[in-house]
């Protein structure tokens, strides 16, 4: 045990030297190194819980369960329409039902037309919410990116950094995508906001905005008024300071931790099998409906290491490709597969930006966040669709 404490002292030792970031980043990381053996506890019921909700989600046939009500959906519609002899008229109602009432994760019918376990469903179909539509792709455009890059978070940010904030880029957008409910039609606080500097209303909605982003950043879902998407939500010069700190904040938090360390310091190549494993829990995450956090190190170059979000996944001849979204890149090269993943005839993972990578893997902080979020987006959904927990 006295061993495994000194390996990882002094991995923090050198990587405090190498990456150079910042103070709060080496009292972070002595903070996580006292907490590790409660975060290993608690980390192990996370895994053990998220295991369970993944198996109901396999049990679960969305697909089936949506066909089943949107057919009890149509019915119920039907009888409720007057009749009309007419088969344009027909074809109007047909075109228009699912606008009208659709059953799915966070659909538009409520529970006297569809059901809870549809609407509000107790496994990782909650995450199908707005801004995904057909899948976690979508959650990479523009609109739902944040407005700054991962370089200029540091630019923004009161906390010093050199070598930038990948990983808490990658966590805070995460965040958002998941539990921001946006509604730009009620703009009585955004207004507020872009009042005479020093106005009481303008400090008050600053105050309100803050305190939106620290409830999002603590996996809790906030509905955001005033503002269309995170982009132009990041884009405000009252509020981009403050999320790029919680950025750095969180970089801190997850990379700062014993995962970080030993990720920099494997940057060797993996075998095809550990090649393999890692995109097959990546593509169990995507499968899942959701954006993983994965971290990784160059090749042959300790320390330079990266975090991005993994979008999609392409399977072509029984190859697989991973489709990454990440915060180096504007937003238009994170769409469309333009940065990727794939595993070479050597078996090492090739990323198309770098080259050959070292150890890459699954961030330790994504299965307790998503597990925070599922509760956290599971009960706002029974709430708004009036439903009982189930």
């Amino acid at each position: 045990m006295k061993s495994k404490k000194n390996i990882i002292l002094y991995s923090l030792f050198f990587l405090l030297l190498s990456c150079n970031q910042n103070q709060y980043g080496a009292l972070t990381a002595a903070k996580n190194l006292v907490s590790l053996p409660y975060s290993s506890v608690k980390n192990f019921f996370s895994n053990r819980r998220y295991n369970d909700i993944r198996e109901n989600s396999e049990t679960t046939s969305p697909e089936e369960t949506q066909d089943i009500n949107m057919i009890s959906c149509v019915q119920r519609q039907a009888d409720s329409s007057p009749t009309h002899p007419l088969e344009l008229y027909g074809d109007i109602m047909n075109q228009t039902r699912e606008l009208v009432c659709s059953c799915k994760p966070w659909g538009s019918c409520f529970k006297n037309t569809c059901s809870c376990s549809t609407l509000c469903p107790n496994n990782f179909d909650i995450f199908k919410k707005h801004p995904y539509e057909e899948s976690t792709a979508d959650l990479s455009t523009l609109e739902n990116s944040l407005s700054f890059r991962n370089a200029e978070s540091m630019e923004l940010s009161t906390i010093e950094g050199t070598n930038g904030y990948c990983w808490g880029h990658a966590s805070i957008t995460s965040k958002f995508n998941r539990l921001g409910f946006f509604d730009d039609s009620d703009t009585e606080m955004k207004d507020n906001l872009d009042k005479a500097p020093g106005s009481s209303e303008r400090d008050q909605a600053i105050r309100y905005y803050k305190e939106v982003i620290d409830d999002i950043v603590d996996n809790k879902v906030r509905n955001i008024p005033g503002f269309k998407n995170l982009y132009e939500f990041s884009s405000h010069p009252e509020l981009e300071t403050y999320l790029s700190d919680k950025v750095a904040k969180s970089w801190a938090n997850r990379a700062m931790s014993v995962q970080g360390l030993s990720t920099a310091l494997r940057d060797k190549p993996m075998s095809m099998e550990d090649s393999k494993d890692f995109f097959n829990d990546v593509k169990e995450k995507l499968d899942d409906n959701q954006q993983p956090q994965i971290v990784f190190t160059k090749s042959d170059s300790k320390f330079t290491t990266h975090a991005v979000l993994v979008s999609d996944y392409i399977l072509e001849d029984d190859k697989m490709t991973l489709c990454l979204r990440d915060n180096n890149n504007p937003p238009y090269l994170n769409q469309d597969c333009r940065s990727k993943m794939y595993i070479s005839y050597t078996g090492a993972v090739i990323y198309n930006q770098w080259g050959e990578i070292g150890r890459a893997e699954v961030a330790h902080n994504d299965n307790p966040d998503a597990l925070e979020q599922f509760d956290a987006l599971r009960e706002h959904c029974l709430e708004t669709k009036f439903c009982s927990a189930q």
